[in-house]
């Protein structure tokens, strides 16, 4: 843009040329005006803004059409500052350094058991932020993925329905009183959306739900490109949908929530009553898989469950991907086309067959990553499309 208010223009050229050299990759001065439209002397200064900023690396001199006098190069950060990621969930929490480019290294991930009391949380957790912030570059921003409804206006947790102790806690802006370190809070599931649709498998397309039951019951949707939030940031709570108004007490106060009856825990819950002692998802997978337990017929009403949500998911939503994060699909070997099935036959058949329905690794990790560096973008100013 070349016209406008100043300050508006700069920030829009800043956050274009980010997004221009986040998707192309090592990119030039001189290929960056091309691609954008903007002039040589727009395209130093933004660059030269993000490079203050910590936001890129000069990589050294190209001349990437093979011709011409060589250009400076430049990338996505990788080396000169990071943003750390945090997944605070039900039994544990993650924390780890990233690049700016959104790649991290599992052997640099600080795991915790999760205290029962939010004191000892907070405490653990700022442990692992500053030993990661200490051992790093400059870090530039922090994500946090909550098992729990975020009020998008002030950061306060309003429930956290497996994780109570959050529950009227801002812990965002606890972790950023005490750290210095500008701070990103969202629900796990809205997270982990936005990282498959940044790093995985849902990268590029404008229409995807993701589902992940591997603790609680969480759904999230992108709509047009865009993350669904809702008026408040809470939206995508269909765990907490009553589908038996007999059954379980859910954490959320009411009874046979899909969150009760379709998830992973719901599933190791339905077991340990039956062996009378409790188990977690690993040690039932490794009883199924030593053949010491026959659970075809619990796993089978789980399924049947879960695909009610996915079903629900796909008429609602409309989308062309739908992403199921859940680790039943390790308990027998036709778990996922048994789901795939279901799903079929309480859909609308017009949505459901324009509808991929794949596997997500369901990485809450990646979440925190990508919250924070979605809010890194969001404080260069307003999207453009620079295409």
């Amino acid at each position: 843009m070349r016209s406008g208010k100043p300050r508006l223009i700069r920030q829009l050229n800043d956050r274009s040329v980010f997004e221009a050299i986040e998707e192309m990759g090592l990119s030039s001065r001189a290929q960056l005006s091309r691609i954008t439209g903007g002039s040589a002397p727009t395209m130093a200064k933004a660059v030269r803004r993000l490079r203050e900023l910590g936001l890129l690396d000069e990589v050294g001199l190209s001349s990437p059409d093979g011709a011409g006098r060589p250009g400076r190069m430049f990338r996505i950060a990788k080396v000169s500052s990071q943003v750390i990621g945090v997944a605070i969930d039900c039994r544990f929490c993650q924390v780890t350094p990233a690049a700016i480019d959104g790649s991290y290294s599992r052997e640099k991930v600080i795991t915790i058991k999760t205290p029962t009391d939010y004191p000892s949380l907070l405490r653990e957790v700022l442990k692992a932020i500053r030993h990661v912030a200490d051992h790093g570059p400059k870090t530039l921003a922090m994500g946090i993925g909550i098992p729990g409804m975020v009020d998008s206006r002030d950061g306060k947790i309003l429930l956290a329905p497996n994780l109570h102790c959050l529950d009227g806690r801002r812990i965002g802006f606890d972790i950023e009183l005490e750290t210095g370190i500008k701070s990103y809070v969202l629900h796990e599931t809205l997270a982990s959306c936005l990282a498959e649709q940044s790093y995985g498998l849902a990268k590029k397309r404008e229409h995807l739900v993701l589902i992940s039951v591997l603790e609680g019951y969480a759904c999230s949707a992108v709509v047009g490109g865009q993350l669904l939030e809702g008026h408040d940031g809470m939206a995508g709570e269909m765990g907490h949908i009553p589908v038996d108004v007999n059954g379980a007490l859910c954490g959320c106060g009411n009874r046979g929530c899909l969150e009760t009856v379709a998830t992973d825990q719901s599933l190791a819950r339905r077991i340990s009553e039956r062996l009378g002692r409790k188990i977690e998802i690993e040690e039932l997978i490794e009883l199924v898989s030593s053949s010491k337990i026959d659970i075809t017929a619990e796993i089978a009403d789980t399924l049947n469950y879960l695909a009610i949500g996915v079903a629900g998911a796909v008429n609602t939503f409309n989308p062309e991907l739908v992403l199921v994060a859940t680790r039943m699909f390790d308990l027998a070997p036709n778990a996922f086309d048994d789901l795939i099935s279901l799903v079929r036959q309480r859909s609308v058949r017009p949505l459901v067959n324009r509808c991929q329905i794949v596997r997500s690794a369901g990485d809450k990790l990646q979440g925190g990553v990508a919250a924070a560096l979605r809010g890194l973008k969001n404080s260069l100013g307003p999207t453009m499309n620079w295409k």
